[in-house]
């Protein structure tokens, strides 16, 4: 299939820097195994533990009184981590609000801005600074004001706690230590009385963040790899937004200040949120085109993460056992069918294979909205309604973004011109945007080592009497 882009870059890489690809791929995966010393652990006590690669325990030599300590254990990180993540995602929102709202509140700088819409927005603390803020932590980019943030330009006390709020609810959840839960934990473990449960908890959970199946913790070399992604590719928006927007009046109508913190808010926003503080439509076409890649390949960093550091069932995160050399040949035994059903399993082998691949999604959702949206496409006193901004809207929906070129005759979303087919396309690839890389099977959050080892002992148990039934032999039943 085709490589997805951080493929492409670690050929690349592997290519130009062997010697710097090798060190970075070293980071990026935990050693294949180490012995785990009870007196190096505040957690383990009474007996070493043999860890693999992400923390998974080899329990095969342990006792059941072994097996349960460490289940134990376990239970009791998870205890505390069902603490700690609903008052993250209330106290993230709640510090933006505390921050946002009393100012909007007291101020009438922007009171225009909401008496000029169709319906009256009340802005007052649990109205519109409230929604703003969810909308912001959520990704949703909705907002009671129909320009979004563009009236907004300069109301810093409102941008700073939105990107926050954006942070927080979709990258710093796993990438910056100032607002993540790596670092909420590591100050409660230090913090904690040493040698409690609590400590022991705390403990358990900065070294095996990811025997617990969720995509917002990792251990501290991925922390750092999406820490660095999420500046690069900040780094690369903030930097497209000054200088490709240079000479453009929705720019040079910006004072500097306006110019540097919309131009990481946009950048964030494309994302993320969806939210556009100046007008889009309007923006350096390479600016565009840029936040089409990003819009992309934001879910990569994190997708990459959570397949190179699962533990307890890797099928359950899309990460099978190593594939059969010829997997990717096409079938061996389709002699043996006849013509007609010949043909349909191998199409149906193509098929699984191609569809697979992410962009095949967004390329048959362009191919059918072009075909649907012809009439538009082709109307030349509609030239506004071109094949980039049908490319624009698709990335931005199957990335799960919201942002949108829009109209120039009305205040909302470009897809809102679709004809009723096309919005179904669109709703389609919303779905499946949002639903690329989740695991193809759940899997309970923690599952005690003792069961563990009691299910493999079970389906060797199985094995053996398969086994003695191919060589004709009686299998107790009662084993």
């Amino acid at each position: 299939g085709l490589p997805n882009p951080l493929d492409l870059v670690g050929k690349v890489l592997k290519h130009a820097a062997p010697t710097t690809f090798r060190k970075l791929q070293r980071k990026m995966t935990m050693p294949s195994a180490t012995t785990l010393e009870a007196t190096r652990s505040k957690w383990l006590s009474g007996f070493n533990l043999d860890v693999g690669r992400n923390s998974h325990f080899y329990t095969e030599t342990l006792t059941d009184e072994q097996l349960e300590f460490i289940g134990g254990a376990e239970y009791r990180a998870l205890r505390v981590l069902s603490y700690l993540v609903p008052a993250y995602f209330i106290g993230s929102q709640l510090i933006a609000f505390i921050i946002f709202a009393p100012w909007l509140s007291t101020t009438s700088t922007y009171d225009d801005v909401f008496n000029a819409q169709p319906r009256l927005v009340n802005k007052t603390w649990f109205a519109f600074s409230l929604f703003q803020i969810m909308a912001a932590y959520t990704g949703g980019g909705l907002s009671l004001v129909d320009a979004g943030m563009v009236p907004f330009q300069t109301a810093y006390l409102m941008i700073f706690p939105l990107m926050f709020a954006i942070l927080a609810g979709n990258h710093a959840l796993v990438l910056l230590p100032p607002r993540s839960l790596r670092l909420i934990i590591w100050v409660g473990s230090k913090l904690s009385r040493e040698g409690g449960d609590l400590d022991q908890a705390f403990d358990f959970l900065l070294h095996h963040p990811r025997r617990f199946v969720n995509h917002f913790r990792f251990p501290s070399h991925q922390t750092w790899f999406l820490v660095i992604s999420l500046l690069v590719m900040s780094a690369i928006e903030w930097v497209g937004f000054e200088v490709l927007n240079t000479g453009l009046d929705v720019y040079t109508a910006l004072n500097t200040g306006a110019k540097i913190v919309d131009g990481f808010f946009q950048g964030l926003a494309a994302r993320a949120s969806g939210f556009t503080i100046v007008a889009l439509s309007e923006t350096a076409p390479a600016l565009q085109f840029l936040y089409v890649v990003m819009m992309y390949i934001a879910v990569y960093p994190v997708a990459m993460s959570i397949r190179s550091t699962n533990v307890n069932e890797e099928g359950s995160l899309g990460i099978f056992e190593a594939p059969p050399d010829d997997e990717d040949e096409e079938p061996a035994d389709l002699d043996k069918y006849e013509p007609r059903e010949r043909v349909g399993k191998y199409l149906s082998w193509h098929l699984r294979r191609q569809v697979s691949i992410d962009i095949w999604w967004l390329v048959w959702a362009v191919f059918f909205v072009a075909i649907i949206e012809r009439g538009q496409l082709m109307n030349p006193d509609e030239k506004w309604f071109d094949m980039f901004r049908v490319l624009f809207e698709l990335v931005s929906a199957f990335g799960g973004i919201g942002l949108s070129l829009g109209l120039p005759n009305a205040n909302y979303s470009f897809c809102g011109s679709f004809k009723p087919l096309s919005k179904l396309v669109v709703i389609i690839i919303m779905v499946r945007g949002r639903h690329r890389g989740l695991p193809v099977a759940i899997d309970p959050a923690v599952t005690l080592p003792l069961d563990l080892a009691r299910r493999r002992r079970e389906e060797e148990q199985r094995s053996r009497n398969a086994s003695m039934n191919g060589l004709g032999l009686e299998v107790d039943p009662e084993v």
